[in-house]
């Protein structure tokens, strides 16, 4: 707003009107610049409109803020001063001035600028601009922007609507108008005017922070980073592609190829094996390829080819070497001239020249070939082909025939290979002193038969030998060399060594066997030293008979092992032993000798004599002590007989329990006094007794047996037997108990003249006793006959102290009451008989005949056997 001057300018000052409407208008306007800056100079209303210029129609309003003092018009005859600022005093019209001047416009009582935007733009209504975030200023007669609040901008051009838009925070209008925020891959936001990401699209990032390329990079794409920003697939060796965030190998980069299948790692641009792609070898045909930029070339041509037609693709086509139209050089032409037939070789011209003709200078390419110049028939200098030179070595002169050196020899050499064309030509290149293919004389080789290493001296063959050969014969020029014909391993002339004949000495033939003489010897003759060479040989020096040293054998020494002194008898070593020991094995060639190996003292196997071995028999254990078997017998067995050395022992013989000889103890005999047969039965003596005899006592061992010591012939208490009683008064005669008087039979019996009872019966025939029985009541006044109180015995038996028994019969009772026949024995008649060949054998077997046995060619008294020494008895 232009403030209204306070007062007007003095006339007093003397100053135009004109000048002074002009400085209050500078003033004016100064005063309203420190109104724009927010601050008032006065506190007072604005200045006063310009004074109208002399004779002018009116001055301009003044423009003071409310409450200001009116502006002073100017003096003069314009109009009158402007209008008072709202609140403010009037200012003093202008001479003659009454209406607002130019640019100006009457807002209520002011006069105010038509660009005032506080009072709207142009010369009608004084409503303000009023911009939305924007600061007003008038164009022409319009409101329009003079600027924008912060962030925000007028993007459409219509300053109707203000600043519309917020250039901070748009995504469409992003820092600056139309500047829309479009990031790849990425919803993008507005922030201060900067496109950021707000969120990536799906499979993509941001990787590098920068939200001007949105979200760059494609991480289920991407191989530089595959499913996250630091997974870069190219860390591994290879050209990756990236499938949903894995890393895939794929096509490689540019210039580079997979073609083993461990990554990227050919470079198709240069590698020679996969030039421009895998598996395209660069191998151009007789040359060594180049790869450039992927396309295969000639790098260089193999030795001996050439690339004459200049294309790649037939590599180097032209052999320089055997093409006779580019020998040697492109182009190059082997000449005609003189030749039969033209070839290239090793890039030389060799044409095929006419006979005894030849090219011989052979021009070298890219020289012309010049054919066959030379004549080989007699030229020495090139005899027989080119270039080969006659040699002068070992000769006195040189000359060339029909193609070929002819030396004339110096004495001690010869011409002995005579190389023929094209080999070079050596003169008399052979030394026939020395030489061992030429020894003595030309194509006298000194023989490789069994050689290690060839000699020749003054031209004899001396050649060394292989270890089993010899050079025995050496035969002198111009005979051929026979080597080393000898093999020494097998030559009798030459066994070990050249000239040590096998000696026959004791041998019906001879042999040489390892360079040893290993001659057939003579019987009982050997070849047990057998020197080595040099010493000569002894042949079959040796006597197996005799020779302690060689007995049975070479080698086989008599041991002096036990023995007082050594000996050898018919080829068996036939020592002397000291006391105590044996020579028991006597092994027998080839097994070595051992002496007298045995303690024949000790040793169990050999106990007192060689080969008598402690018998096992009956025993728990044995041993040898002085030459003695000690055994440990068993329960029952017994070491009686203890023969001595060198009968063989019988270990624990004796069956204690059963032998009479030894019954319960060795060398306690079963006793023979009224005995009819020994018995030994569980160690103790129960021999069969004579009759009228018996075994009462028997005695245990170690006791003496005294054998049937009781005679029961006439005691009533052991009447033919032990133990067997007669009956009260009854007396014993010959073994039989027989009655002595009537009394002696019991009740109401009578003694018979027999010794028998009869016992009287009232009622009836009285009854006749056997032998032994008594009568005994049998009802009111009547006997009967009783043994022991019991039934009487049957017709033909008698009553024995245990019953009735057929004395005739019976083996138990035979004879007597109570005595036993031996075992298996019969009763007949009363005695004792066998009655089979079993029976006889108490001890040794013997022979059963009519009742009676027989041991050996002894007969025996009924009743005896044959006992373990073979008697009767």
């Amino acid at each position: 707003m232009t403030h209204t001057s306070r007062t007007p300018y003095p006339k007093a000052h003397g100053v135009s009107r004109a000048l002074a409407g002009a400085w209050v208008a500078t003033l004016g306007a100064w005063l309203a610049l420190g109104c724009t800056q927010d601050f008032d100079l006065f506190q007072l209303g604005g200045s006063g409109g310009v004074g109208g210029t002399l004779d002018a129609s009116a001055g301009t309003a003044g423009s003071g803020a409310s409450g200001g003092a009116a502006g002073s018009g100017a003096t003069g005859g314009g109009p009158s001063g402007g209008a008072a600022g709202s609140g403010g005093v009037a200012g003093t019209g202008g001479t003659g001035g009454t209406e607002c001047g130019d640019g100006t416009k009457a807002c209520g009582n002011d006069c105010v600028s038509l660009t005032d935007p506080a009072y709207g733009c142009g010369s009608t209504g004084c409503a303000p601009c009023a911009l939305d975030h924007a600061t007003a200023a008038c164009e022409g007669s319009r409101c329009a922007i003079s600027s924008c609040e912060g962030s925000f901008t007028d993007c459409n051009g219509d300053s109707s609507d203000g600043c519309e838009v917020d250039t901070g925070t748009d995504p469409l209008q992003c820092g600056a108008c139309s500047r829309a925020c479009s990031l790849p891959n990425a919803t993008a936001r507005c922030e201060a005017g900067t496109c950021q990401v707000a969120s990536c699209q799906p499979g993509y990032t941001d990787c590098d922070g920068d939200p001007t390329n949105g979200c760059e990079v494609n991480t289920g794409a991407n191989p530089r980073a595959c499913g996250a920003c630091d997974n870069d697939c190219f860390d591994q060796a290879g050209n990756w592609t990236c499938n949903a965030g894995q890393c895939v190998i794929s096509s490689c980069p540019a210039g580079w190829g997979d073609c083993s299948g461990t990554g990227c790692d050919v470079n198709l641009m240069t590698s020679l094996a996969h030039c421009g792609f895998c598996g395209s070898a660069c191998a151009p045909p007789n040359a060594t390829g180049t790869c450039t930029a992927g396309e295969c070339r000639i790098g260089s041509c193999n030795p001996g080819f050439a690339d004459c037609d200049g294309d790649p693709t037939n590599g180097c086509e032209r052999n320089l070497t055997t093409d006779p139209d580019h020998c040697g050089s492109c182009n190059r032409a082997c000449s005609g001239s003189g030749a039969l037939s033209r070839t290239c070789t090793a890039g030389s011209c060799q044409p095929s020249c006419a006979a005894g003709r030849a090219d011989c200078q052979t021009p070298i390419a890219p020289q012309p070939d010049d054919g066959c110049e030379i004549n080989l028939l007699t030229n020495p200098d090139h005899c027989g082909a080119c270039g080969r030179t006659c040699s002068t070595a070992g000769t006195t002169a040189r000359s060339c025939s029909a193609g070929l050196c002819a030396p004339t020899c110096a004495p001690g050499f010869g011409d002995c290979t005579t190389p023929p064309p094209p080999g070079a030509d050596n003169g008399c290149e052979t030394p026939l002193g020395t030489d061992v293919d030429n020894c003595g004389a030309c194509g006298r080789a000194c023989s490789t038969t069994g050689v290690a290493a060839r000699s020749c001296n003054s031209g004899v063959c001396t050649s060394t030998c292989t270890g089993t050969l010899g050079n025995c014969s050496q035969p002198p020029a111009p005979q051929p060399d026979n080597g080393c014909e000898v093999d020494l391993r097998t030559n009798v002339s030459n066994c070990g060594g050249c000239g040590r004949a096998c000696s026959t000495t004791g041998a019906t033939s001879v042999s040489c066997a390892e360079g040893l003489c290993n001659p057939s010897c003579q019987a009982g003759r050997g070849d047990c030293e057998q020197p080595p060479f040099p010493v000569a040989d002894d042949g079959c020096e040796s006597s197996f008979a005799t020779d302690p040293d060689h007995c049975g054998g070479c080698g086989r020494a008599c041991s002096g092992s036990g023995a007082a002194s050594r000996g050898c008898t018919a080829g068996s070593c036939a020592p002397t032993c000291a006391a105590g020991f044996g020579d028991c094995a006597t092994p027998t060639w080839p097994a070595g000798d051992d002496g007298c190996e045995v303690t024949l003292l000790s040793d169990a196997a050999n106990c007192g004599a060689c080969g008598r071995a402690c018998s096992t028999a009956g025993a728990t254990s044995t041993s040898c002590g002085a030459g003695v078997c000690n055994p440990s017998c068993q329960a029952g067995r017994g070491n009686c007989g203890s023969p001595a050395a060198p009968q063989p022992d019988d270990g624990c013989e004796i069956d204690v329990l059963t032998d009479t000889g030894h019954c319960g103890a060795c060398g306690r005999a079963c006793g023979d006094s009224g005995v009819a047969s020994k018995q030994c039965t569980g160690g103790s003596c129960d021999s069969s007794c004579n009759l009228g005899f018996a075994n009462c006592q028997v005695p245990g061992a170690p006791g003496a047996d005294d054998g049937c010591e009781l005679n029961v012939n006439s005691t009533p208490a052991t009447c033919g037997s032990c133990g067997n009683a007669c009956p009260s008064g009854f007396v014993c005669l010959s073994t039989q108990c027989v009655c002595n008087d009537n009394g002696d039979c019991g009740n109401r019996g009578t003694c018979r003249s027999n010794g028998s009872c009869r016992c009287d019966r009232l009622v009836g025939d009285d009854q006749l006793c056997q032998r032994g029985e008594v009568c005994v009541a049998d009802g009111s006044l009547q006997s009967k006959c009783s043994c022991n109180g019991g039934a009487a015995c049957s017709a033909g038996q008698t009553c024995c102290g245990h019953g009735c028994a057929n004395l005739n019969s019976d083996p138990a009772h035979c004879g007597a009451c109570g005595r036993h026949c031996p075992p298996g024995f019969a009763c007949a008649s009363g005695g004792c008989v066998c009655d089979g060949n079993a029976d006889c054998n108490a001890g040794s077997p013997g022979t059963c005949s009519s009742g009676s046995c027989s041991c050996g060619v002894m007969s025996c008294t009924a009743g005896q056997r044959c006992q373990p020494d073979g008697t009767c008895g």
